[in-house]
Parts: C-alpha cells; sequence; structure tokens
C-alpha cells in the first residue's frame, strides 16, 4: 500500500497533532531511504566501535519519550550483539554518570531526541565525554538545529538526521517516537530483518490499515467513560505500552489514570488497579508461545470497562471486546524487529481522541505550564567524586 493513500481520520484538522499522527507511514519510507543511504558510515562506524576493546556496552538514552524508544530498541539489538546493552534515561545517566561510564569499558552512548534541546540531552553527552570510558556517539534526532546537532563534527560521532516533518510541533512526541525508533532498529537490525525495503513497505501498509480500518472504533472508545487506562506487553512491545501509556497520560493532563505493565508481571501486584471504570489495552506479541502467557492472562481478568487487543494477526482463544488486527492474510508478515514501530498508533490516536473529548486541545493541552514540548528549568550540576 502506498503510504500516501492514508486516509483523513476523523478528528479536527487544525491540530498539528492528528496531522503528525497520520504522516507517520510516509514519513517512515524517508526516514529507511536515509539509513540506506547511511549504511556505509554506519558499517564503518560500528565495526569501528566493536574493534575498540574487548569489554563493550552500548548504552541507549533520551528522555520521556525518547528514553521509552530506547527501552524498545534494548529488547531488539541485546538478541543479536555481544555487547552488554541496556536503555538508562538522561534523567538518570546525569546523576550518577560514573555508574554507567566505567574505565577499561568502551562505550556507544546512542542518544534519542526529538529537539535536541532537553538539558538533560545535552549533559549527559558531555558527561559521558568527561567519564574515564571510551565514549562513541550514535546519535539519532528529528532537528538539524538543536543542540546536540554540533557533535556530526566530533570524530568520535555519527549524527543521524530525521526529515524535519518528524520534528513533531504539538506537545505530544508521535511521529518523532515511530521515526526515531525505525532509525534504531535499521541501524543495528539491519542485518537480521532479511527484504528491509519489502519490510518497510509491510510496515507502511500496517500503518495505514490502521488508520483507515480502526481511527473510528478508537474516536469511540475514547467516548466510552473509562477513568483509568492499563496498558500491556511483552518484550520490546512492553516499552511501547510505556510509551501509549504516556500519550494518553500528558494529552490528557492526568484526568485519566494510567499504568503500563508486562502480561506477566501484571499479576504480581499491579494487577490491584483493575476495577470496573478501566480501560484494558492488550498489545499481543507475535511469538505464539509469549501469546500463550498472554491469553492466560486476559482471560483471567474479570473486571474492567472495556479490552481494547492489538495485534499483527488474530488471536485465538481470547476474549476482547474489540480486536484491531492490523496484518493482512495476503501480504507477508511483519517482522517482530519492526512490529513496536506500528503498534504505538492506537496508543497515539486513543490520547489525541480522548484529550478532544474531554473538551483539551492536543496540541497544547497542559495550561499551567508544569510541562511543555521541549522541558525547560533543569539545571545541569556537575557530578562530586
Amino acid at each position: 500500500m502506498n503510504a500516501s493513500s492514508a486516509p483523513t481520520a476523523p478528528g479536527n484538522d487544525s491540530h498539528v497533532t492528528l496531522r503528525e499522527i497520520q504522516h507517520q507511514p510516509a514519513c517512515w519510507k524517508k526516514t529507511f531511504e536515509i539509513i540506506r543511504a547511511a549504511r556505509p558510515a554506519i558499517e564503518a562506524f560500528l565495526q569501528s566501535f566493536n574493534a575498540n576493546a574487548a569489554d563493550r556496552q552500548v548504552i541507549i538514552t533520551g528522555a520521556g519519550t525518547s528514553a521509552y524508544a530506547g527501552i524498545v530498541l534494548e529488547s531488539i539489538i541485546r538478541r543479536d550483539t555481544r555487547a552488554f546493552v541496556r536503555a538508562v534515561a538522561t534523567t538518570d545517566l546525569i546523576l550518577e554518570p560514573d555508574s554507567y561510564f566505567k574505565p577499561g569499558i568502551a562505550t556507544l552512548l546512542v542518544s534519542f531526541a526529538r529537539s535536541g534541546d532537553s538539558p538533560e540531552s545535552k549533559a549527559a553527552i558531555d558527561l559521558a565525554d568527561q567519564s574515564a570510558s571510551v565514549v562513541s556517539h550514535l546519535i539519532i534526532t528529528c532537528n538539524v538545529n538543536g543542540r546536540i546537532a554540533v557533535k556530526r563534527d566530533d570524530s568520535n560521532a555519527l549524527v543521524i538526521f530525521l526529515p524535519d516533518e518528524t520534528n513533531d510541533r504539538g506537545l505530544a512526541m508521535t511521529s518523532s517516537f515511530s521515526n526515531m525508533l525505525l532509525a534504531g532498529i535499521l541501524t543495528f537490525a539491519w542485518h537480521q530483518i532479511g527484504d528491509v525495503e519489502k519490510q518497510v513497505a509491510t510496515l507502511m501498509g500496517c500503518g495505514c490499515k490502521i488508520l483507515k480500518d480502526y481511527t473510528g472504533a478508537i474516536e469511540d472508545i475514547s467516548k466510552s467513560g473509562f477513568r483509568q487506562a492499563v496498558f500491556l506487553g511483552s518484550g520490546s512491545l512492553t516499552g511501547i505500552a510505556q510509551e501509549s501509556k504516556l500519550k494518553l497520560l500528558e494529552l490528557t493532563v492526568g484526568d485519566v489514570v494510567c499504568h503500563h505493565e508486562s502480561f506477566v508481571a501484571f499479576r504480581h501486584g499491579p494487577i490491584a488497579v483493575m476495577n470496573q471504570d478501566t480501560l484494558l489495552v492488550c498489545l499481543f506479541s507475535s511469538d505464539p508461545c509469549i501469546q500463550q502467557y498472554e491469553r492466560d492472562l486476559v482471560n483471567s481478568l474479570h473486571k474492567g470497562k472495556f479490552k481494547l487487543g492489538i495485534s499483527q494477526h488474530p488471536v485465538a482463544g481470547v476474549t476482547v471486546d474489540q480486536a484491531l488486527v492490523f496484518g493482512d492474510a495476503t501480504d507477508d508478515d511483519l517482522c517482530r524487529e519492526l512490529l513496536p514501530v506500528c503498534a504505538v498508533l492506537p496508543g497515539q490516536m486513543l490520547g489525541y481522541f480522548t484529550s478532544l473529548h474531554i473538551g483539551l486541545n492536543p496540541d497544547a493541552p497542559c495550561t499551567d505550564g508544569s510541562y511543555s514540548r521541549v522541558v525547560q528549568g533543569v539545571h545541569i550540576y556537575q557530578p562530586t567524586h
């Protein structure tokens, strides 16, 4: 499917947030082309890092939504690398840099940043360079003019700039999230994906199907009167559950209480939040073994206002109130590496429509200044040794 054929969703077309959600499939193609063109530079950069030392670590970082992209990517790339891989938010890195950057361990710091202007983004990079670790920087950003963009001139850095239209103008990170995540996956898992161009085309088709077939259903759910939402995922989809939770939380200014968890961990205490006003959003894995755990959990839950199931193909033996199935039985399956990229769209749309339904402006829902598009007011302190 041609991404340009993505339909116009219901809602207020004057909202930039809606347009940024809608144009994601088209942006994914542009991001793919950027990474494909950069493959020689990426291969050389990663090869240089891998030859640097026997002890290596990859730290994937960002703040807020950008940090959640790192959580998803960690789960994907650690399958295929000998380096120790972990996602650590910049908001943690700046507090205890010596806990993460250690002498004798070569570090690849992968920084995700929409604007590149958040105080913590610049500080995390600076503190890494000031540490005793040998550090290389891979920066994926949507803003060519951001504060961290100057790293492109450094010999220990590779900076990848995404299309300008992914630098979301609305409060919520939508297109920036999915495109930074796609760029990170293609950077590290290119050789695991197979026919990358074909897989990206499949991804675009899945995204278009979500927008075309399910926008109305998601808008209806936003009007159903739920007061609390729980997002569940497994593996890399746990990070998508976390990001989906944030979209609904920030776009409703906390009017909807939101939680996220993995399916299996939900039984161990967090299940206590379930009540008759709860919307349960289930991001089902494509792995048949993992689905067994997910099915058991969902079928054991009898509380709740509404169950929304999101999956590439129908999940047998599980009952939900609305099944959002975005795979096409006539096409090749979307690989597990790219599955999270389109799985975030329903959560973004749910946040947008719920914000609209409760009378807020989704582009700028917070009117008291407590949070904003680019975080301000964070003073960076130098750590004591």
